[in-house]
């Protein structure tokens, strides 16, 4: 009932351990809402009764509206293509957004995982400015304080804005990185 009441709305969900029966199941419930998702590519099957610690990973968009999931696969080994997904959507008919959701690597030494991350957002965001769509997102969980990152600074300068920052120093909140 709440997926058939919106329409226009995004549901990024990262550390998803869904095998592809499970993302079937997932997007039979998403059709009948009239809603659309995008995945990355789905855990292999496993055995009953098996924890997934350690392998959720994966990455998804739901869409209220209309969606669709790249052309092009990305050109990424396995455990990074896990970690990232995009999907075209269109909030109105002359309006298309180009989002890529994101799951960043656990900090198990904080340097290799930064600079993992960083490289899965320099790839998304190559793809996207070569799509050259007006409307770009990048969302996930990346696991390390992009504020404090010259990946980050580079951004800035292209003239990218980090909408949670800007929502927070407008509305007085402290965010807790």
């Amino acid at each position: 009932q709440f997926l058939t009441a919106q329409t226009n709305t995004c549901i990024c969900v990262q550390e998803t351990a869904a095998t592809d029966q499970t993302q079937r199941a997932i997007n039979t419930h998403f059709r009948g809402a009239k809603w659309a998702s995008a995945w990355s590519p789905p855990l292999p099957g496993r055995v009953a009764n098996t924890a997934t610690w350690g392998q959720a990973t994966g990455v998804m968009i739901a869409y209220g509206g209309a969606l669709r999931p790249p052309a092009e696969p990305w050109q990424l080994p396995r455990q990074a293509a896990n970690r990232i997904v995009d999907a075209l959507v269109w909030p109105r008919s002359d309006i298309c957004a180009d989002i890529v959701n994101i799951h960043g690597y656990q900090p198990t030494s904080v340097h290799q995982h930064q600079e993992a991350t960083e490289d899965l957002l320099d790839v998304a965001v190559l793809r996207q400015v070569a799509r050259a769509h007006k409307y770009r997102i990048i969302t996930g969980d990346l696991n390390f304080d992009t504020t404090k990152s010259g990946w980050a600074s580079k951004l800035k300068a292209e003239g990218w804005r980090d909408l949670a920052m800007d929502y927070a120093s407008q509305n007085g909140l402290v965010l807790h990185m």
